[in-house]
């Protein structure tokens, strides 16, 4: 998410803050909010929001949906430092060290 510092004034809406605040900040009720919201608005990649009887159908916890997405950026990222010939090897004989020292596979 960006700093508010970073977003333009009339985003920030200050003035709306203060024209509502005194009136017990009914923010939801000025056309401010509904101007700016799909932009203002996050949602989590990761996180899903089922209801429970969803998620009995399809368990996948927030680490599968990780796992998922790291394994996606690794096929789909660009290659910003290709290794060629033995160095690519390389790496993987240092996981392969670690594991091992570490009591792993």
């Amino acid at each position: 998410m960006r700093a508010l510092d970073s977003r333009p004034p009339d985003r920030i809406a200050e003035g709306v803050i203060c024209e509502v605040a005194h009136r017990g900040a009914y923010f939801l009720e000025h056309e401010h909010p509904l101007r700016h919201f799909r932009q203002e608005q996050w949602l989590p990649g990761l996180l899903d929001r089922w209801v429970v009887s969803g998620w009995a159908n399809d368990p996948r916890t927030m680490l599968d949906n990780a796992r998922d997405k790291a394994l996606r950026l690794i096929r789909e990222a660009p290659n910003r430092c290709p290794l060629s010939g033995g160095k690519r090897q390389e790496p993987q004989k240092i996981l392969d060290t670690a594991d091992r020292e570490m009591g792993g596979v």
